[in-house]
């Protein structure tokens, strides 16, 4: 396996940090994309697991995150669609150079999965495995969360960005800062049942229903404020021609007292989940 970071260009020129990991005589490329605010960077011991199994892997941190910040986040601008229309389009672009003539297929977490049904190269990919990838309609939640949800949504979100011109998560959660267009589109689906469902780019949720193609979903019971369960299988109910697998996954089911919405990407889980989402990826390119 090699390693390089790279930059890739979207279609409206806006450059993308990325890292490729390239798999010897690979079988497929896999686009791993990412949670909100989260750097490409946690991603790399899971991508070169995956390249080691066979598969290349791309990562990339979206417009204005990570590596693909600007200098000054105000007034910069990138919506949420702009994620998934230039630069998951950019990163199937990169999947397919990387592995010519092989499959393409899709790792999304959090948003990484949402964002699937808005790009406009989703029939390029073969299957798709999402984790904890949910619809962010505040109701959804658990009793204990919902209103803490509602919060988020009606008044930290709004709050926030526009009293700093960008979401600044790092003060948050530790995370990485997004756009405030990012972050006003993302509660304002977050506010509406439709969730995401309401974006042109999903064309009332034919988009999603149209991909058929395998898809794995994973749902974690210790992953309540982030991901519920019920979350989650709201989303999935939108892919209504692939061939689903819904995997709910307690944390002693794999001897381990958590997992919550991150700790799947850590050390230990070789073995175990990571072993599981090769094994459904690989079946893919067979």
């Amino acid at each position: 396996m090699t390693f390089r970071e790279t930059r890739l260009e979207a279609e409206d020129g806006v450059r993308l940090a990325a890292d490729l990991f390239e798999a010897p005589s690979p079988r497929g490329a896999v686009l791993v994309a990412p949670a909100t605010g989260v750097s490409r960077r946690i991603y790399r011991r899971l991508a070169a697991y995956l390249a080691g199994c066979g598969l290349s892997v791309v990562l990339i941190d979206y417009r204005g995150t990570g590596d693909s910040r600007p200098k000054s986040l105000r007034g910069f601008r990138a919506s949420a669609e702009d994620w998934a229309r230039l630069d998951l389009a950019a990163a199937v672009e990169a999947c397919e150079a990387l592995a010519p003539g092989r499959p393409v297929l899709w790792l999304g977490h959090s948003i990484g999965g949402q964002l699937l049904g808005l790009c406009p190269r989703r029939t390029s990919v073969k299957a798709a495995l999402f984790v904890a990838a949910q619809s962010g309609y505040w109701r959804h939640w658990p009793p204990a969360y919902r209103w803490r949800l509602w919060l988020f949504w009606h008044v930290v979100v709004p709050g926030l960005s526009h009293t700093f011109g960008y979401l600044p998560l790092r003060r948050l959660t530790g995370g990485q800062d997004v756009p405030a267009a990012m972050a006003l589109q993302w509660a304002e689906w977050g506010r509406d049942p439709r969730y995401l469902l309401k974006s042109p780019l999903s064309e009332e949720g034919r988009a999603q229903a149209s991909l058929a193609i395998p898809l794995r979903s994973y749902a974690f019971t210790d992953d309540a404020f982030f991901g519920p369960v019920a979350a989650v299988d709201v989303l999935l109910g939108w892919h209504r021609s692939a061939l689903v697998e819904r995997r709910v996954v307690a944390p002693a089911d794999l001897g381990r007292t958590r997992i919550g919405h991150f700790g799947w990407l850590k050390e230990g889980f070789e073995d175990t989940l990571w072993t599981e989402m090769a094994d459904f990826l690989l079946s893919a390119v067979d």
